[in-house]
């Protein structure tokens, strides 16, 4: 379990009913998590408070508006030019969109957050995940654990009202997998928490462009060696053409041995 814990802008800063920016508030807060806290301060360093969290979740929602849709929802089509909106310059997440629900405690047991989409009706109006909102819903997770032998992930829903204190509640995953399933398939995507700081994306940077020079080493190594045979060969063969020509006083001849060597160097 990470101890980094998110502040919460409650997707109800944004809209009055019926709500529909769980979508911008999950992100918002695997963001928030991916960069342990640095999507979520102002220049000055300070954390966001209310209304700068408002601010950024409307930024999402006009990036969201300023295209015509089809249905009025946020949903993964949707997603990019948000993300590229409310968070200008750090990547984006990895989609994860399997029938392989096994794969949702995976990914939270490695370290990662989850935007999730859920079909809440297709659970009973007891399940945690139902406290807020029996709506098909946008939520993150993350963290693992175990309790009485059965796996529960943290999930702060975007339909808690406003708040300064609030953190999420442990829901049990069954739930998770089966609302999730109950699209058919799941719909997520995959955030890695603290993976992106500023120092782990220049790190990411540097890696690369370290393991690009070590790629094209290995190709000029490759390159050196095959030029020292070709000089080898072309020593042999200049060897060869100068022993045939030595001595020689038939000039057709002296031009037909020129004139094959000079085709095998093509």
């Amino acid at each position: 379990m990470t101890p980094y814990r998110p502040p919460f802008p409650s997707e109800k800063l944004l809209q009055p009913p019926p709500y529909r920016g769980c979508g911008l508030t999950s992100d918002w807060i695997c963001y928030a998590l991916a960069t342990l806290g640095e999507t979520t301060r102002k220049a000055n360093g300070r954390e966001k408070g209310q209304a700068a969290m408002r601010a950024d979740l409307q930024t999402g929602w006009d990036a969201f508006k300023a295209r015509p849709d089809d249905n009025g929802w946020i949903d993964q089509g949707d997603m990019p030019r948000i993300r590229d909106a409310m968070h200008p310059g750090l990547p984006h997440p990895a989609p994860m969109n399997t029938t392989d629900a096994s794969r949702i405690a995976t990914k939270l047991k490695s370290g990662h957050a989850i935007s999730i989409a859920l079909k809440l009706s297709v659970l009973p109006a007891s399940s945690p995940l139902r406290k807020y909102t029996s709506a098909d819903h946008q939520v993150p997770l993350y963290g693992f654990k175990y309790v009485n032998g059965k796996g529960y992930a943290k999930r702060p829903d975007p339909m808690h009202p406003v708040s300064d204190v609030y953190t999420g509640e442990w829901v049990p995953l069954a739930d998770v997998r089966k609302a999730a399933m109950g699209f058919g398939k799941v719909y997520s995507w995959v955030f890695p928490i603290g993976g992106w700081t500023a120092a782990a994306l220049i790190t990411a940077v540097k890696d690369k462009r370290i393991d690009a020079l070590v790629a094209r080493k290995a190709a000029l190594r490759q390159e050196l060696m095959a030029a020292r045979a070709r000089i080898v060969t072309l020593v042999d063969e200049v060897e060869q053409l100068t022993e045939q020509l030595t001595g020689c006083d038939d000039v057709d001849a002296l031009l037909d041995a020129l004139h094959v060597w000079e085709q095998s160097q093509r």
